[in-house]
């Protein structure tokens, strides 16, 4: 989901208890922002998680997948930070 159109852009990756649509009110508050807010799997629009993979390794490949060569800010709530704070360390 892309929330906003600002000229800044933003990874936005929510808790295990919301969607990507939950950053909507942040993306409101910040309008320089363009924010890129994927679902985690089972949640929102996207697809079931397996139930067999590592629950972390597959929203971290599912959040790469959504991601370009393009820098951005990445921010994140629980669960959310965790994948933020990995990305960060492998992506800097």
């Amino acid at each position: 989901m892309t929330l906003g159109k600002g000229d800044r852009r933003a990874l936005a990756l929510h808790c295990t208890m919301a969607f990507g649509g939950a950053w909507k009110g942040l993306s409101n508050a910040l309008p320089e922002l363009t924010m890129l807010a994927p679902d985690m799997p089972s949640h929102g629009r996207s697809a079931d998680w397996d139930e067999v993979s590592d629950f972390s390794d597959t929203v971290y490949a599912g959040t790469l997948a959504v991601m370009d060569e393009t820098p951005m800010d990445v921010i994140g709530h629980s669960f959310g930070a965790v994948t933020a704070l990995r990305l960060a360390v492998a992506h800097p």
